[in-house]
């Protein structure tokens, strides 16, 4: 068997870090049981795995592929495999001229729909319109594929959603979204979360061809001594050695909301510090970067910025210091966090996401010191400004969509702001930063309002004030059930099973477009969800 997995780049970090895991993955599953005969090919020969991206792979790991006893991996470069607006084409053209690079690539290759499984990750996203016409083209040829989504279009993403709708993604005869989910009884997707899986089942994906493939969790590996990295933090940082680290270990991008990591510098027991590791990439993220920093310094907050980036602290030397890991991410694909802590035996606190969790949870971790909501009075906001300003900033998102307001709109704002407070993750910058100089500003008030905070959000006050009870047991249960589930080994033989059932499929029915493909687009852009971070 063959099997050729498509991105559009293999650059560092995200999905080509999964593809990375993915190839471990498959190894140890081939280690146990031996790569797969087929015609012309022993069963001592490893399995050839074709790398088919857009050509750029800025700290992709050259030496991969000699880490494989039994996997063949081959890089195969196809430039309109990229983002659009990295190779600048679109149109018509665009599709044949994609179709047309991939297919030298299997007749290069010798790839034949027989012998050859494609695994695609985000194919939907809106970053190639070609790449949903070619991959239906390929299926038509006989090709069984899994459609790995790891992030939706529809999920506020706006821009990638108009490129889809408006500019098509093929053939005239196959415009809108319906042909952006293809379906067949060789075409198979794939989903992170039971959220993800319960979406598309309710677009009409059939059930028997969507399946839950969460991401594999490794550990960095042995971690430097602990009094060892915290010296080092304190001379690079001048966070004494001996007060407590909370390390936020993140690229700080508006949707990780990191104004709540500044407010749980507040709220934590003054000898706390919050660290930071990464700045944003990309440029219309750093503005609103470079603003947290400089109000942070303003009000000497403790609050340290960049501790990995280069001059700073290596990955290992930051969670070797830390004396436990912060989220206040307000949505995740997949919540690698809430797994990886454990692995190198930290606690973990912050801000819990039920639709991410839920998944863990129901195998056993166990989240304490975490909140599902951070409770502000909204009267120090005012709640009509609240409400309007939350209002007036989903209707621009809705017109982005080209979708009404719904009917509920007020039951939902209601749902939002109960008991008289605000979720302080609903809000946006500004609004954050007014929360905080009230803080800051009546230390000696009583009540303050950091006590009146801290009275209304007892999980943020048991995870910030003091170390979580039994903790290093928590550490060690919760270490062996992400080891138990969520293993290479484990996931490994999860792909496994999905190809071999690929490999089985019936090729000669017919490619068609999803039934229901408007239910995406309503399960996420739903007022509920909404948070003005994601705007």
């Amino acid at each position: 068997m063959n099997l050729v997995i498509v991105h559009y780049h293999l650059n560092r970090g995200g999905v080509s870090r999964v593809i990375q895991l993915h190839l471990e993955a498959l190894q140890s599953q081939l280690d146990r049981q031996g790569p797969p005969t087929g015609k012309n090919r022993k069963s001592s020969d490893p399995m050839p795995v074709i790398l088919l991206y857009g050509g750029r792979q800025e700290g992709w790991p050259e030496d991969l592929p000699a880490r494989f006893s039994s996997l063949r991996v081959l890089l195969e470069p196809a430039p309109l495999l990229d983002y659009d607006h990295v190779h600048r084409r679109s149109g018509p053209q665009l599709s044949e001229a994609l179709f047309q690079q991939i297919h030298q690539v299997l007749h290069r290759r010798d790839c034949r729909p027989e012998d050859t499984i494609f695994h695609v990750h985000n194919h939907s996203l809106g970053k190639n319109m070609a790449l949903p016409d070619v991959l239906t083209r390929l299926a038509e040829a006989g090709y069984p594929m899994l459609l790995q989504i790891h992030d939706f279009a529809e999920d506020f993403r706006p821009a990638n959603y108009r490129a889809l709708l408006e500019r098509g993604v093929g053939r005239p005869d196959r415009s809108g979204l319906a042909w952006v989910y293809p379906q067949a009884e060789h075409l198979h997707y794939a989903v992170l979360n039971s959220r993800d899986q319960a979406v598309l089942l309710q677009a009409s994906v059939p059930a028997d061809r969507l399946h839950l493939l969460p991401n594999p969790v490794v550990g960095p590996g042995p971690l430097p001594r602990l009094q060892e990295a915290k010296n080092r933090l304190e001379n690079l940082f001048g966070i004494p050695a001996g007060e407590r680290y909370l390390l936020y270990p993140i690229r700080a991008i508006r949707r990780k909301n990191i104004g709540e990591a500044v407010l749980c510098s507040l709220l934590a027991e003054p000898d706390s510090w919050i660290g930071v590791t990464l700045a944003p990439l990309n440029p219309a993220e750093r503005g609103q970067y470079e603003r947290w920093k400089q109000w942070s310094a303003q009000h000497q907050v403790r609050c340290v910025w960049e501790t990995g980036e280069q001059g700073g602290l290596p990955l290992a030397d930051n969670l070797a210091a830390a004396d436990a890991l912060l989220t206040t991410s307000i949505t995740e694909g997949f919540g690698m966090v809430f797994l990886e802590s454990w692995l190198v035996g930290r606690a973990l606190v912050g801000r819990n996401l039920p639709e991410i969790t839920g998944d863990f949870e129901r195998l056993g971790l166990r989240l304490p010191g975490m909140w599902r909501r951070l409770a502000v009075p909204v009267d120090w906001l005012g709640e009509e400004r609240v409400r309007q300003r939350m209002l007036t900033v989903y209707q621009q998102v809705l017109a982005d969509y080209q979708r009404p307001l719904q009917p509920d709109w007020a039951d939902a704002l209601d749902e939002k702001l109960v008991e008289g407070a605000v979720d302080f993750g609903d809000l946006d910058e500004p609004l954050q930063q007014e929360v905080l100089e009230k803080i800051l500003s009546q230390p000696g008030a009583v009540p303050s309002p950091r006590s009146q905070i801290l009275e209304k959000n007892p999980a943020a006050a048991s995870g910030l004030l003091a170390r979580l009870a039994d903790q290093d047991a928590l550490v060690r249960e919760n270490a062996s059930v992400v080891s138990e589930h969520f293993s290479p080994l484990q996931l490994g033989r999860r792909l496994w099973e999905i190809y071999q059932t690929l490999a089985q499929t019936r090729r000669t029915g017919p490619v068609e477009g999803l039934s229901h493909p408007e239910q995406i687009l309503e399960s996420f852009l739903d007022l509920r969800r909404f948070r003005l971070l994601r705007a």
